[in-house]
């Protein structure tokens, strides 16, 4: 059957029930749902590396009472080795030279790369027969589409190798640097690592991103089929990061895809990609979805200015309970 054809028997094939509550109900939900286990995990993975290093009285005195501490974030990392260590024996130099190259690399670096493959399982999916009525049922975000989890399982779906590869490349730069900026943010409590409030903003961003186009569809494009163009991608994630990395890092530059070679400040950068979105959603273009992307950087913003606050008294609620 032809892709277009799969496409269309698949949206068919879902009951249509375009309505608001629910997208809105799952996005809420989703986000609330991994902020917490963000929370948790985060609090869990400090705690215990805090009760081993505090049964020493020399590296007790070394803790940090707030923010990112260096001495439980570098146990992680031994942690992480002592892991992988059995595995590189295995493999011999070559698996010793991965796991070097694995471990010299910084958490946040890790983490970009860990979005990254999932990104290429999903779009493995993508370009096999025998999974592609799946990935179109499951995996594509559409305005006419029941399915809410779309809203999620979307953010994490890329049909072609062009779109996979920009994605990859934009959020292994952006992300890290978000990520780090999530390392060095003020904190009132202890942590061991920022790596899960990163990718519950991540996956939330997404999410929030992926419910603005639902939504906006839903509000001005219904009765115009030929726009109602079903969306993927990672690009309100990446939105959201780019956001808070140009709000966290104002003085940096970037090199755009179409002046490789020039640098351009990243507000500067910001702003300019921010108004062809814009013009975009005013012009209604069709080439990427606009909405999404300003959805993304709507919840970047508001993360920046609010969100981290919220998810360090959601972890000191956590530890009272």
């Amino acid at each position: 059957m032809p892709f277009g054809s799969l496409i269309h028997s698949s949206v068919s094939s879902v009951k249509a029930t375009p309505g608001f509550v629910r997208p809105v109900v799952f996005a809420v939900s989703a986000g609330a749902f991994v902020t917490s286990a963000a929370a948790f995990y985060t609090n869990r993975d400090t705690l215990e590396r805090r009760h081993v290093l505090e049964s020493s009285s020399l590296w007790a005195r070394r803790l940090l009472d707030r923010g990112l501490d260096p001495i439980l974030a570098a146990s992680r990392n031994t942690e992480l080795v002592q892991r992988l260590q059995a595995y590189a024996e295995v493999a011999g130099r070559p698996g010793k030279v991965v796991l070097h190259t694995w471990t010299s690399m910084s958490e946040t670096k890790r983490t970009q790369i860990g979005l990254i493959a999932i990104f290429g399982v999903v779009f493995t999916l993508w370009n096999m027969k025998s999974t592609r009525r799946f990935a179109v049922e499951y995996l594509w975000q559409s305005p006419l589409h029941s399915r809410t989890v779309t809203l999620l399982t979307s953010v994490f779906a890329h049909k072609t190798l062009p779109h996979l590869a920009f994605n990859s490349v934009a959020l292994f730069t952006i992300g890290s640097s978000c990520s780090a900026y999530f390392d060095r943010m003020d904190c009132a409590l202890p942590r061991s690592t920022s790596r899960y409030e990163y990718i519950a903003f991540f996956i939330t961003a997404g999410v929030f991103a992926s419910l603005a186009s639902r939504l906006y569809s839903l509000t001005f494009l219904l009765r115009r089929p030929s726009a109602q163009l079903p969306s993927l991608g990672a690009s309100g994630a990446i939105w959201g990061c780019f956001v808070v990395t140009a709000l966290a890092f104002p003085q940096a530059s970037v090199a755009l895809i179409f002046l490789p070679f020039v640098p351009v400040p990243i507000g500067s950068a910001c702003c300019a990609m921010l108004a062809v979105d814009i013009l975009g959603v005013i012009r209604g273009w069709q080439m990427f979805d606009h909405v999404a992307h300003l959805g993304g950087a709507f919840f970047g913003l508001l993360y920046y200015v609010k969100g981290h606050t919220m998810f360090e008294q959601l972890r000191q609620y956590l530890l009272d309970s």
